[in-house]
């Protein structure tokens, strides 16, 4: 056991050597950048997760907005015309106004954003 121990610390030793650090003052200051690093890795990712959320409600939203306004129901089916107009206040709601975006370019940035989740989640 007091072997392996050795083996380890020598380890840990000859890595942190390979690193540039050679005290206590430099560990603790390269702790700290890392820790700091993490941090701002970790409030981008909320970040981008929330964008991501917010992207998904809104594209949802213009779908149901997209398939009635082509099925053209505004004068024909009340239920349906409630729903159209229920979107339609969400999205005002939020601050989106006609006229709209297409839920395909929405779908795009949403995986965009996806996309720099996952590179800044692995970097």
């Amino acid at each position: 056991m007091k072997i392996q121990n050795l083996k380890k610390a020598a380890d840990i030793l000859n890595y942190l050597t390979e690193m540039g650090i050679d005290s206590l003052a430099k560990l603790e200051a390269k702790h700290s950048e890392l820790k700091t690093a993490f941090d701002e890795t970790k409030t981008d990712l909320k970040t981008l997760e929330n964008k991501i959320a917010s992207l998904s409600e809104v594209e949802k939203q213009l779908r149901v907005i997209e398939k009635l306004e082509i099925d053209n129901i505004h004068d024909k089916n009340v239920a349906l015309f409630s729903t159209l107009q229920a979107s339609k206040s969400h999205l005002a709601f939020l601050g989106i106004t006609e006229p709209y975006p297409s839920s395909s370019s929405l779908a795009k940035e949403r995986i965009s954003s996806l996309d720099k989740k996952v590179v800044r989640s692995s970097s």
